[in-house]
């Protein structure tokens, strides 16, 4: 079974497989979407049964007003796209969960949006009430509280910039294997030391799964020391 990881607004995993899998009570819960069938499925506390609700297409279809709320999976791009007002938005991508050898390597689900200030590669950044990606900081709430990414590429104020929402990073030094990682107390850094002063903020975002290389899914819960 070939695995990818995909997540639509934070909600539920994907996987992609060859077959419909054996059902056991351990896949309640699972969705898969099976190849030889371009069919999801949802693993329900009794089987397997067809995940409703999203149409597989060959190719994009041409937009217009009949598709306005509808979802569909484009196999010729692997992407999900949403039907909206005036065009097909595409709203996530399957991407292959795989080893990192090399420094600034990544595996996992992103984006690509705009940047609020110059951001580099591997900087821990955070999306500001404008929709703009910013440097997190733990010393501050207001950069530390919200949706938290990291940074795929350099960018300036303006600029496009890839963000992975959840995934593998390559490119740190001196991470604990196995430790909790923090939002750090400097602009787009990560930190294994847990923030400790007042008015601090204490995050957890992800685990070192080596001294250079991240997993990174940022809790949704933070501690303000007192």
């Amino acid at each position: 079974m070939d695995n990818y990881g995909l997540t639509m607004k934070g909600q539920f995993v994907i996987e992609k497989v060859t077959s419909l899998p054996t059902w056991a009570a351990t896949d309640e819960g699972r969705i898969v979407f099976v190849i030889e069938e371009n069919k999801f499925y949802n693993g329900t506390d009794s089987g397997w049964e067809e995940f409703g609700g999203i149409t597989v297409v060959e190719s994009l279809p041409s937009w217009s007003e009949s598709e306005i709320g509808k979802i569909i999976f484009d196999l010729e791009t692997n992407s999900f796209y949403l039907g909206g007002s005036s065009k097909w938005t595409e709203a996530v991508s399957i991407l292959e969960l795989r080893t990192l050898t090399d420094t600034g390597e990544y595996s996992g689900i992103t984006l690509t949006s705009v940047a609020g200030e110059t951001i580099t590669k591997t900087s821990l950044i955070y999306l500001d009430t404008n929709s703009k990606w910013k440097l997190a900081n733990a010393s501050s709430v207001s950069k530390s509280f919200q949706q938290l990414g990291i940074s795929l590429s350099d960018a300036n104020l303006n600029d496009a910039v890839k963000v992975l929402l959840c995934g593998n990073v390559k490119g740190y030094s001196d991470l604990t294997v196995g430790y909790p990682a923090y939002v750090g107390l400097t602009d787009g850094q990560i930190t294994t030391t847990a923030p400790s002063a007042t008015t601090q903020i204490v995050r957890i975002i992800g685990y070192c799964l080596g001294t250079s290389e991240l997993y990174f899914n940022p809790s949704q819960d933070y501690i303000e020391v007192l």
